[in-house]
């Protein structure tokens, strides 16, 4: 990572901007994201738009071009000037490319954020990871007329905001839906343990299967405990794999079981995988998955994870 950092700030800045607006036009643009945090949300788009400012260059063309442009790859005009000037781009530069992964995660919900610029008008939200911080604002037209109730960001900065912030929230989750759809359905980041009840206001933006899962994951306080527990389950059934195997074993078991608790398909998933990596040693053995499955999901620290008091959550 430090290494790819190093290498942006010496790459042509044409070829900076071109690969950040293809992964921002392949992960964000026409999505929205929720992060709940503590009782409360907010919901972030990414209007293609917002690019330019993120970019942090001078350029001819509108905003909403110059992100086509450069997605494209196709060839355009940029220069610096006091206002936009170029050691500023190249720290923009280390993380320019790394915004879409503040939508997949775990990250600060920073509130109310000074800056120099911003100081008698700060920005309302932001978002850190502590590398670089996204500062969000009221998603408005050039009036002052509110598009949504949606925020979006005005600014890319190198540095911890929490300082320049008045308060801070780990998140819970973070949701995505297109821009054109009513309800949330997909889960891009779950923290177990972070929200004690996910508020009605939220609730009424997921969709409602994706609301079993996550009200499933966020019981898990002893996740990483019934991980383990199931990890070495499996893996004392299968003692002669060499460390090559026990890795990829390890590997493809914590995807089944992080995969597993997003819905009801538990002892199916586990199965497959068993049944996929149980070969190593074990050929001959025809009900070795299931003398291993059931081994796993009589574990307490699995039985207590896999079993939510799922009614309390939507209460």
């Amino acid at each position: 990572m430090e290494e790819q950092k190093k290498t942006a700030q010496h790459r042509n800045p044409i070829d900076v901007i071109i690969r950040a607006a293809r992964l921002y036009r392949e992960h964000l643009s026409g999505n929205v994201f929720l992060y709940a945090f503590g009782n409360q949300c907010i919901e972030v788009e990414f209007p293609d738009w917002s690019f330019k400012h993120l970019a942090g260059v001078n350029a001819k063309l509108s905003a909403d071009r110059f992100f086509h442009q450069a997605a494209d790859g196709k060839s355009f005009r940029i220069w610096f000037s006091e206002r936009h000037p170029h050691d500023l781009f190249l720290r923009k530069a280390r993380h320019l490319h790394e915004i879409h992964e503040l939508t997949q995660s775990d990250c600060l919900v920073l509130e109310t954020i000074h800056t120099k610029s911003r100081e008698e008008a700060p920005f309302d939200f932001g978002l850190t990871n502590h590398d670089f911080t996204l500062c969000l604002g009221q998603n408005a037209d050039t009036k002052g007329k509110l598009r949504n109730l949606h925020v979006v960001p005005y600014s890319l900065r190198e540095e911890d905001g929490c300082r320049r912030s008045e308060k801070q929230h780990p998140i819970a989750f973070i949701l995505r839906k297109r821009a054109d759809q009513k309800r949330y359905d997909t889960v891009c980041f779950l923290k177990a343990g972070r929200m004690k009840q996910i508020p009605k206001d939220i609730q009424q933006k997921m969709d409602s299967g994706l609301l079993h899962a996550v009200c499933d994951f966020q019981k898990l306080k002893d996740w990483q405990t019934a991980q383990k527990a199931f990890l070495q389950t499996f893996l004392s059934e299968l003692p002669n794999i060499n460390t090559s195997q026990k890795r990829s074993v390890e590997d493809a078991l914590t995807q089944a079981a992080c995969q597993s608790l997003l819905h009801d398909g538990l002892q199916e998933d586990v199965k497959d995988y068993i049944d996929r990596y149980a070969p190593f040693t074990m050929r001959g053995e025809n009900d070795l998955a299931q003398r291993i499955l059931d081994k796993v999901l009589q574990d307490p620290a699995v039985v207590k994870a896999t079993n939510p008091e799922r009614e309390d959550w939507r209460s």
